[in-house]
């Protein structure tokens, strides 16, 4: 049994790409096995607020989220565009948090 407010969610496989968490896969369908890319997955529901760098927080919980999104990106990536994107868009959400770049 679980708790009242506990839901689960279910994500379909769209356009041949599995929504594995963390990592969408996408294949050529004109290509051979060898040419499958990989990017960072972020769900719908992704809110990107991180916790304000003046609040109470140890410093380690403000950037741990950045770090990880960062490493995360360069672990799975399938070339170096991916990374950079992902890296961008982390530097966005980390500015709109009030974070310095």
């Amino acid at each position: 049994s679980s708790h009242p407010s506990t839901k689960f969610t279910c994500d379909k496989e769209v356009s041949d790409k599995p929504p594995i968490p963390d990592l969408p896969i996408t294949k050529d369908s004109n290509s051979s096995a060898e040419d499958i890319s990989t990017t960072v997955h972020r769900k719908p529901t992704h809110s990107g607020v991180l916790t304000h760098p003046l609040s109470p927080s140890p410093l380690k919980s403000k950037l741990g989220p950045t770090r990880t999104s960062v490493d995360r990106a360069y672990k799975i990536r399938s070339s170096r565009e991916p990374f950079h994107d992902e890296a961008e868009k982390t530097a966005e959400m980390s500015s709109n948090n009030g974070h310095s770049k």
